[in-house]
């Protein structure tokens, strides 16, 4: 593992050659910016950014090495290699095969940073888990997340997230996981892959990059779960989800404000199980994790310790407590229909007034328009009284949910707006893309 690779044989690792010193490094990064004591310093180099602008930065926030493309006049050991994110990405493969320990990965078009913490909280049972932190899940960010990995830890699980047709296959055959979990397929970020063929192919990655031995997590829910197991071949097949048929499924689930109780039943056997998540999506989520862990060999008081012990992620769902003793649920970390539809689902369980504030969701391509009618058509179905949107397709969400719906176009109007209504008797659902910030709402609602 890390800590005892010396550059002289990284270089040879990478097909990359060596200059300067043979020294040791501690840690691998692309951020200029961090504190960089013992690292080395990967330059990578983009269409708009270019890091080799960046390694006298690296240096002087402790960088020991840099790998790059070029010589760059710094007085520290150096990998020169023809493409340093192929670099990167064959530094995070070598971390991964000194690894001996269970490996999952997990991609979907939703819930699989829920379904990766689900699992996570699962494989604690046993010791220190490595786990994909934050959005580290693509083609720069899986080489990094396997770079975490240390003799400490005892298993991994790895989110493998995808813009385009072939990135899962990249990153999957830099993970080599043992059981991989597709969790649905959905039109999301449909303008990096042109239609939803290409995303059930591009998710399916996941499954072709597994050994022959390895085992597929699918979700019997989904309308794609027969091409899934297409491409699994003659891979083991374990499947999830409220279907009768599903091998890890749910009975008897009751769906409860702050989370649920069920009856999981798997091939294992049977065991009453406890989530400290909202919402049915999140229960299909938890069958998810459990599949993956009893294919790992968990036991199921494993995996129910593990649920019930699951820690809220940030920005997904959680309850806070609103200005004027109001309930706010702060869902802002992203959105698409599928995850937006799941979400006001939870909110209509709750009494009183319900309002959702809305940003814009992104990369739907020529869906965009429908897709936030559609939302917008769902929320005022499911017993929302008002919808607030902002963002590019705003008057998408108006014209969707109707003439209840104001005009308002900024962050701070959205929560002027709430902060003159908001009350013991109302609940408020948060919530829209990355880049939409819909937290900066979040913030001027919420109790201090």
């Amino acid at each position: 593992m890390i800590g005892d690779w010396l550059t002289n044989d990284i270089a040879k690792a990478v097909d990359g050659a060596a200059e300067g010193d043979n020294v040791a490094f501690t840690c691998v990064t692309t951020d200029s910016r961090a504190d960089c004591s013992g690292a080395l310093f990967v330059a990578l180099k983009g269409d708009r950014f270019d890091g080799h602008e960046y390694v006298d930065a690296a240096v002087s926030q402790g960088a020991v090495a840099i790998l790059a493309q070029r010589k760059v006049a710094v007085d520290v050991a150096q990998i020169i290699v023809p493409d340093s994110l192929i670099g990167l990405g064959r530094l995070g493969a070598l971390n991964r095969k000194r690894f001996n320990g269970p490996v999952a990965a997990v991609t979907g078009s939703a819930g699989k940073t829920t379904v990766k913490e689900l699992l996570a909280s699962i494989l604690s049972q046993r010791g220190e888990v490595c786990k994909t932190q934050g959005n580290f899940n693509n083609h720069i960010g899986a080489p990094l997340s396997l770079l975490q990995l240390t003799d400490a830890h005892k298993s991994a699980v790895f989110e493998l997230g995808a813009s385009a047709v072939g990135e899962i296959a990249y990153t999957v055959a830099l993970a080599r996981p043992q059981v991989a979990i597709l969790n649905n397929a959905a039109a999301v970020h449909v303008e990096g892959f042109g239609d939803l063929a290409s995303i059930v192919k591009a998710k399916g990655e996941i499954v072709c990059g597994l050994p022959e031995d390895g085992v597929a997590v699918l979700n019997k829910d989904d309308a794609n779960f027969s091409a899934w197991v297409e491409m699994a071949g003659a891979r083991k097949v374990i499947s999830f989800g409220m279907d009768e048929s599903a091998m890890v499924r749910a009975q008897d689930v009751s769906l409860e404000l702050n989370g649920s109780t069920f009856r999981l039943c798997a091939p294992e056997g049977d065991i009453d199980a406890t989530l400290p998540l909202p919402g049915a999506h999140n229960v299909r989520n938890a069958l998810a994790a459990a599949a993956a862990a009893l294919a790992l060999g968990w036991t199921l008081s494993e995996v129910r310790d593990g649920l019930a012990s699951a820690a809220p992620v940030k920005g997904r769902m959680n309850k806070l407590l609103g200005i004027n003793g109001s309930v706010i649920l702060d869902d802002t970390y992203n959105a698409s229909p599928t995850s937006v539809k799941a979400a006001i689902d939870v909110l209509a369980r709750y009494p009183g007034r319900r309002i959702v504030a809305l940003g814009h969701m992104a990369e739907l391509g020529s869906a965009a328009e429908e897709a936030h009618r559609e939302v917008a058509q769902y929320a005022r179905d499911s017993g929302v009284e008002m919808l607030l949107g902002i963002g590019r397709w705003a008057a998408e969400y108006r014209e969707g949910f109707g003439d209840a719906s104001p005009v308002v176009t900024t962050h701070d109007d959205i929560a002027a707006w709430l902060r003159e209504r908001l009350d013991p008797n109302t609940t408020v659902l948060v919530k829209g893309s990355r880049s939409a910030a819909m937290e900066n709402v979040v913030k001027q609602i919420v109790e201090k």
